[in-house]
């Protein structure tokens, strides 16, 4: 059995009862031995692998492919026996709804995300949940902050991984990232797990986050958690650095896998669109941008932010945030240039045209790149922070 993908996908189209030829959304199952053959079949030319060479490179973190490859390509390899029944049998089971059985999503070797609905923030209503289940049935979570409605999803995982000790890191305190209720969950649970939060020293100092009665522990630049994962395919120890990552906020903090070479990236970006910055919780402007250029170096190969979907190349995301921030201060610097005194009068230059409801929120856009270019020297003296024609209203 040998396998090519096109694209992602999850449902599956069972051309009858042959395995001439089956579907994936974007997989293309073909039964045979010789890729020339594959290729007349199917009518184009693409690369063919048998799914034991699709795992082994998965795990030697040679490739990055999708969870449903992944499933795929893993049951198919452990498969014994060459009836096609059987094997129709195998991609009819993974074809079943969410709802009907959990799989974890493997993006990276050890690594799960599974998004959580959460109180975020339009065009978002998920938070990527991060989950590393270890050895000795032990569990590491990033950014555990489901509601209510999403609440059965992370009841069905921990009953799945039944954790002895959970470890959770917090990128930052916002609530779509940590929510106490879930201290409050996991204590209700009928097993006793010893729980331990980590997050930046400025959420602790500044007492933004509410761990109730559990440890939360700050964590410095550079740490690095080690973690053998519970999966026997894993063979080293994944190696999990922290990241200070100022610029949303002043306590943000990324986390990079550096076997596999994956950033989880927290809200230092977003899966469509742009990052927002929290002024009122530190948030900098001229910290995002050196964290960005920051971040470039890691040279990672996938990021996963907090709120959408996973980023596939990494520099060239990190590079057009750069552009467009650094654009958009030139023209708030030139609208200053040319006279703008307020914030205001800044905005109905370079934000020209804007719907009225819009304005505040452009204002506080304004207000961050102003606060970079009095950081740099470059702000006139005689420019007024005062607002006399819109109010600077934080998104967030």
């Amino acid at each position: 059995m040998m396998g090519g993908l096109v694209g992602g996908g999850e449902r599956f189209n069972l051309e009858g009862n042959s395995l001439n030829r089956v579907n994936v959304d974007g997989l293309r199952l073909v039964k045979g031995a010789n890729k020339d053959d594959f290729n007349r079949l199917i009518g184009e030319e693409v690369n063919w692998w048998n799914p034991q060479e699709i795992i082994s490179q998965f795990y030697n973190n040679q490739v990055l492919i999708s969870p449903q490859l992944y499933h795929v390509a893993l049951q198919l390899a452990d498969h014994r026996g060459d009836d096609d029944q059987s094997i129709v049998k195998i991609l009819q089971d993974l074809s079943l709804k969410p709802q009907d059985r959990i799989f974890p999503s493997y993006y990276s070797p050890g690594i799960q995300i599974l998004p959580i609905e959460s109180h975020t923030l339009p065009p978002f209503n998920h938070t990527n949940l991060i989950v590393i289940p270890g050895a000795n049935q032990s569990l590491f979570l990033v950014d555990p902050a489901p509601h209510q409605l999403s609440l059965p999803s992370f009841t069905r995982l921990l009953q799945t991984l039944q954790p002895l000790s959970i470890q959770i890191f917090i990128t930052h305190h916002h609530a779509d990232h940590f929510s106490p209720d879930v201290l409050d969950f996991l204590s209700s649970q009928p097993y006793s797990a010893s729980i331990q939060l980590y997050t930046h020293s400025n959420n602790i100092n500044s007492s933004r986050i509410n761990h109730g009665s559990f440890p939360l522990h700050s964590v410095p630049h550079n740490h690095l958690f080690k973690i053998q994962s519970s999966d026997p395919r894993v063979k080293n120890e994944l190696e999990i650095q922290v990241l200070d990552t100022p610029g949303h906020t002043d306590g943000h903090m990324c986390l990079y896998e550096r076997q596999s070479k994956v950033l989880i990236a927290g809200d230092h970006v977003v899966g469509v669109g742009s990052s927002v910055l929290s002024a009122p919780d530190g948030g900098n402007m001229k910290q995002y941008l050196e964290t960005c250029r920051e971040l470039l170096k890691l040279e990672a190969r996938m990021m996963v932010p907090a709120h959408g979907p996973l980023v596939w190349n990494v520099g060239k995301l990190l590079r057009e945030y750069i552009i467009h921030r650094t654009e958009r201060e030139r023209q708030i610097e030139a609208a200053i240039r040319e006279g703008a005194k307020t914030m205001g009068e800044v905005v109905e230059v370079v934000y020209k045209g804007i719907n009225d409801s819009l304005k505040p929120v452009a204002a506080y856009n304004v207000s961050l790149h102003v606060e970079k270019l009095k950081e740099d020297g470059k702000l006139p003296k005689d420019f007024n922070f005062e607002q006399e024609k819109v109010q600077v209203k934080s998104p967030l």
